[in-house]
């Protein structure tokens, strides 16, 4: 089972991405796996996006090797995590998740935060 975290802005995104990367062993234990593919150097899968909107059909190396993982992996339960996917239109998503999904479930999870507190953490990181 695949897991695609799509976080809002100013939701805790990156904190979520940078502990799973930070607990990658101790969440493997678990059964959840935080996949370096797609990742490059980061904590995000920002490597994927840009597959994503270079590949027609998502037949990129990246979205192969998630298949792949997922296959090879029934057990498991595979996290992906990139905010920037959050602006995708409704048939994006659904064929992002048709593309990851090679022959077994996507869950789509997506966070949002009120719009009150949204603003003040969009105002609060303007201002740095």
């Amino acid at each position: 089972m695949i897991y695609f975290h799509i976080g809002a802005p100013k939701t805790g995104t990156n904190a979520i991405q940078r502990f799973a990367r930070a607990n990658q062993a101790r969440l493997a234990e678990l059964g959840l796996v935080y996949p370096e593919l797609g990742r490059g150097q980061r904590h995000k899968h920002d490597t994927l996006k840009t597959e994503f909107h270079a590949t027609i059909g998502l037949g990129g190396e990246n979205f192969g090797a998630l298949r792949a993982l997922a296959e090879a992996h029934p057990d498991k339960k595979i996290l992906i995590s990139e905010e920037a996917f959050y602006n995708l239109e409704q048939q994006h998503v659904q064929r992002l998740a048709g593309g990851m999904l090679g022959r077994g479930p996507v869950t789509i999870l997506v966070w949002f935060r009120d719009y009150a507190g949204h603003a003040v953490s969009t105002y609060g990181q303007e201002v740095k």
